[in-house]
Order: structure tokens, then sequence, then C-alpha cells
């Protein structure tokens, strides 16, 4: 069984997968009335690499930049 604090950490995931989901629904709806979704799919692309981050990360979510980037991978 995971630790403490385990099952927030999850939640933490599925709530950014749900949140892009959503922002690709709003792209879809923004197309159809004619207008050009930019930062709404940056929004979701960047919402999907967070989620994706911390998943990889085993559910550990960044508390600084530095975490993150590391994680990321851009600092060694």
């Amino acid at each position: 069984m995971g630790g403490a604090g385990t099952g927030a950490r999850s939640l933490v995931s599925e709530h950014a997968v749900l949140r892009a989901s959503e922002m690709q629904e709003v792209s879809k709806t923004l197309r159809a009335v004619g207008v050009e979704p930019m930062m709404v799919e940056a929004t979701s692309r960047r919402i999907a690499q967070a989620a994706a981050l911390i998943k990889r990360n085993g559910g550990k979510t960044f508390t600084t930049l530095d975490e993150l980037m590391a994680a990321a991978g851009a600092v060694k």
C-alpha cells in the first residue's frame, strides 16, 4: 500500500489528464465557431506534459522549479 498522500498525488495526475481533455473539447468548440484555438491547444499540451511528468515521477508533484526541470530532464 502507498504511503501517506499517495491518493492525493494520484488525484493531481488524474486531474491534469481531465483538464487536458477538457481543453481539447474547448479547442473543438472554438474551431466550430471560427476561432483559432492556439492558446487553448498550447495549454492542453502543457497540462498533458505535466500529467505525464507526475506519472513518470511516481505521482510526486513538484514544489520547486528546479525539481520540475530536473524531472523533465532539463537540468543534469
